[in-house]
């Protein structure tokens, strides 16, 4: 449920209904997108001016969502020609203008968003894919841009980051024509992991990834010196960085109760359950599930303030802050690093063509 800027969030659900709540006082009045989908909506983001946001969808195509002022509602515009299967995540460049995606067929592709009065009406220039990568390893799960639109990091199912970098350039002064022949200067690194693959990442900084997954650990990744992304290590939060756990005294004995039957489902072995319940600090401070979803805290310009939060299916929400001024210390040593090219080349659908780009080791 991602957050306008404006202060209104939107959700999405399988049952392939979206809402935009807005409050009005003490309440939360939600309002239905009219998004035309009929299977379920996987993903949304909303883009950085705060007024549109994107749905990925099960049914191979993505929903670009807009006020429309004359009819007073949420209407959509899709973008019907991308995946061959399910919109697993999306995700804006920094400036707007373009659109990124992933999914279950293991591409990653890139659209350009035009205007705002493309998202409106103006046909000409609205969805024009501009490129085709490979996501990694399997299908794709996770998407983040560099603060400045450089760098895309891609996180798949077979336990990989792919990180795409000279995109900043290359879309800012190259046509789509251009990029459809593949004249581009693309560099594609490919990092794989040995812990379970990781369902969200966030760019920090140019130099800095944070990401988490099915294990419930946040992991660390810099950009050392030559340009290249390592593993810097697994972030090991204290009580203090718990927000959420400062709550816990003010909730009713009742919904305790609930909770504490919920966590307990969560795990299949009795003598587990205890071990946890013995270290309750710890527990706070601890996702005890999957991380399902992260988000990155910027300030009103734009800048990366280095604080983050995490969301996982143990029901809890942490906030964590990082030093941005830290250096890289040590590399993790299990983490297995690959200098890759971009391949692309273009292929015709009929009267349009578009890039394919898939990756070779170097």
């Amino acid at each position: 449920m991602p957050v306008q800027i404006e202060g209104a969030f939107a959700s999405c659900s399988h049952d392939s209904s979206a809402y935009v709540w807005t409050r009005y006082g003490d309440a939360w009045k939600p309002e239905l997108v009219f998004t035309r989908l009929r299977l379920a909506a996987l993903c949304l983001k909303w883009n950085p001016a705060g007024d549109t946001f994107a749905i990925g969808s099960s049914e191979r195509l993505i929903c670009i969502c807009h006020r429309d002022k004359r009819n007073n509602c949420w209407a959509a515009r899709l973008i019907r020609k991308c995946h061959s299967s399910s919109v697993t995540a999306v995700a804006w460049s920094p400036c707007g203008s373009f659109l990124a995606s992933t999914s279950t067929d293991g591409r990653c592709m890139l659209f350009s968003m035009g205007s705002r009065g493309a998202v409106e009406g103006d046909k000409s220039t609205f969805g024009t894919m501009m490129m085709d990568i490979e996501a990694g390893s399997g299908w794709g799960l996770g998407l983040s841009w560099s603060p400045s639109g450089e760098q895309l990091a891609i996180t798949s199912h077979g336990s990989t980051v792919h990180f795409v970098s000279g995109l900043h350039k290359a879309l800012a002064s190259s046509t789509a024509s251009e990029l459809q022949h593949g004249q581009h200067g693309q560099h594609g690194q490919l990092v794989r992991l040995e812990q379970p693959p990781l369902r969200c990442v966030e760019h920090l900084s140019e130099t800095r990834l944070i990401g988490a997954g099915f294990d419930g650990e946040v992991y660390q990744f810099e950009r050392i010196p030559g340009g290249d992304w390592a593993q810097s290590g697994i972030l090991s939060p204290t009580a203090a960085l718990s927000e959420a756990s400062s709550q816990t005294g003010k909730l009713s004995a009742a919904f305790r109760d609930k909770l504490a039957l919920f966590k307990g489902h969560t795990s299949h072995d009795s003598s587990a359950r205890g071990v946890r319940e013995a270290t309750t600090e710890q527990r706070e401070a601890h996702h005890s599930n999957v991380i399902v979803d992260m988000h990155a805290f910027r300030s009103p310009d734009g800048t990366p303030t280095g604080k983050f939060s995490t969301a996982g299916w143990d029901g809890r929400v942490l906030v964590w802050q990082i030093d941005l001024a830290d250096t890289i210390k040590a590399v993790h040593r299990s983490t297995e690093a690959h200098a890759c090219r971009l391949i692309c080349k273009s292929v015709s659908q009929g009267p349009s063509s578009r890039t394919v780009c898939s990756l070779r080791s170097l």
